[in-house]
């Protein structure tokens, strides 16, 4: 898992279209997203520019102590194609 930044709120409106149904992640109100590593190619092929802030083992813990809100999805691919 690793931990984006987008360029802008349209950015993350239209990320977050893609890659629900698709790969679990979780964002934050500051504007960080944790994401597993290969949703970046979507992003990608999508033209979505993102900064890779770095790994989730790194950031993550100073996202949990500033206490920040957090909006998950888990939905993933399998699950989505099943129903």
């Amino acid at each position: 898992m690793i931990i984006i930044r987008f360029a802008d709120e349209g950015s993350k409106r239209k990320a977050l279209g893609q890659l629900a149904g698709w790969f679990s992640f979780k964002s934050w109100a500051s504007g960080e997203m944790m994401l597993p590593k290969e949703a970046l190619a979507l992003l990608a092929e999508e033209e979505i520019r993102v900064a890779v802030e770095g790994r989730a083992t790194g950031v993550l813990p100073k996202l949990q102590r500033a206490g920040e809100n957090a909006v998950s999805a888990d939905r993933r691919l399998d699950h989505h194609l099943s129903h």
